[in-house]
């Protein structure tokens, strides 16, 4: 008897809530460190707070019950691979995301961040020698003409460096995030989504902290007491309780379903910083972002 699959019945109300709950939360990221920015802050200064609230939630994941098991019967090749995956995908995607923010707007940001499922599937062809559907290339033309329309009135009618330099920094995240999720996939399959996050997590942390001692970090007494705030709320909201509500998803309607649902993430955030950090949006803003969005959904859904 042939098992029907999460993504060929029909997805549960319930499990699209959680779904869309994750990545709501997801995408109030970075909308609290633009918060943080206006305070005075520094990208090495939020990551450090965000990191170092978080770090009790994953660490109890990691060294306490199941999980601990699971550490303790990893290989020594399985804890090499995701310590070095850990280090790409968590803190350098997430310090290259943070430096973007400093040059450009939330909604520019998370339009571009969410290049990567088209980055997946061009990384997957390269390096484990899957073959790009017809349906693909589609989808990533669209994507990156999405991309060139967004980025049109900046680069081409009024062109600003910050601009520039913001795209490369949060293109830099997109991508290393893409190369974490192509190295990690049998690795996630094997171990579990909230185990193999947990681990990694606590590796970005203690990479982050070793950045902290080289990096201009606000001294703590001279941070706000509302920035501390921001810092918490970003790591149990932002962070800790998104990475299992996806996680649930995962389970409850599989990856593909959960990427179209996820496609709303960038509408989450765009008008997130329209009402609360009174960015602006242009017509080239909302043309170029529905293109990505198409393109990733097209790429997301499998479509033939």
């Amino acid at each position: 008897m042939k098992t029907i699959q999460p993504s060929q019945q029909q997805v549960p109300i319930s499990a699209i809530v959680v779904t869309m709950a994750g990545v709501f939360l997801f995408a109030t990221k970075a909308i609290i460190v633009k918060l943080g920015y206006r305070e005075g802050m520094n990208a090495s200064t939020m990551l450090l707070l965000r990191m170092g609230f978080a770090l009790p939630f994953f660490a109890a994941i990691l060294f306490w019950g199941e999980g601990r098991n699971r550490l303790m019967h990893l290989s020594g090749k399985d804890h090499l691979q995701i310590i070095l995956l850990g280090v790409v995908g968590y803190y350098l995607s997430s310090w290259l995301d943070f430096e973007g923010l400093q040059y450009i707007t939330a909604n520019l940001e998370r339009l571009i961040l969410f290049s990567y499922p088209t980055l997946v599937v061009i990384l997957s062809a390269l390096f484990l020698k899957k073959p790009i559907k017809l349906s693909q290339v589609i989808a990533i033309v669209l994507t990156y003409l999405g991309m060139f329309i967004t980025f049109y009135e900046h680069m081409v009618i009024a062109p600003t460096r910050s601009t520039l330099i913001g795209g490369l920094f949060v293109f830099g995240s997109s991508l290393t995030y893409a190369i974490y999720l192509v190295g990690s996939s049998e690795l996630l399959k094997r171990e579990g989504v909230v185990f193999y996050t947990a681990y990694s997590m606590v590796v970005s942390t203690a990479c982050v902290f070793i950045h902290s001692l080289f990096a201009d970090i606000v001294p703590f007494d001279q941070i706000p007491g509302k920035v501390y705030v921001y810092g918490l709320v970003m790591a149990v909201f932002s962070t800790f309780l998104p990475s299992f509500l996806i996680a649930q998803s995962l389970k409850k309607i599989g990856a593909s379903n959960m990427s179209v649902i996820g496609s709303i993430g960038p509408i989450f955030t765009i008008v997130l910083s329209y009402f609360l950090l009174q960015e602006s949006l242009s017509t080239y803003h909302v043309v170029g972002g529905m293109v990505i969005l198409i393109g990733v959904y097209w790429v997301s859904s499998g479509k033939k």
